[in-house]
C-alpha cells in the first residue's frame, strides 16, 4: 500500500525490466500507465488489472515527440496526473555524455 493514490508511468513496459517495474509498482497499489512501442504492452495492462488495479496502455515510439505527447496524454485522461515516472525504453546506439547527446540519437 506504499503507493496507494499514486499514478506511475513507465515506458518499455511490454517485457524484460519495464514490465516487471510496472508490476511492482501495481503490487504497490499504484495505478499504472504503461508504454511501449510494441503492442504487448496491452497484456501487461491487463496483467496490472488482474491485480486489482488502475491501469492504461499506449503504444508509441520515445524517440517521436508527438507521440509520446500523445501518448503521456492518453495515459492522463485514463488515469490522471502523473506522480512517478520510469523511463526504461531505449536502445542504445550513441554512448555519450546526455549534455552532447543530440535528440536524434
Amino acid at each position: 500500500m506504499l503507493l496507494n493514490g499514486k499514478v506511475a508511468l513507465i515506458t518499455g513496459a511490454a517485457r524484460g525490466i519495464g514490465r516487471a517495474a510496472a508490476m511492482v509498482l501495481a503490487e504497490e497499489s499504484a495505478a499504472v500507465g504503461v508504454a511501449d512501442i510494441a503492442p504487448e504492452v496491452h497484456e501487461t495492462a491487463e496483467a496490472i488489472r488482474q491485480l486489482g488495479r488502475r491501469a492504461a496502455s499506449a503504444v508509441f515510439d520515445i524517440a517521436d515527440p508527438a507521440q509520446v505527447q500523445a501518448g503521456v496524454v492518453q495515459i492522463r485522461e485514463q488515469l490522471g496526473d502523473i506522480d512517478i515516472l520510469v523511463n526504461d525504453a531505449a536502445i542504445v546506439t550513441n554512448i555519450a555524455p546526455l549534455i552532447r547527446m543530440t535528440h536524434d540519437a
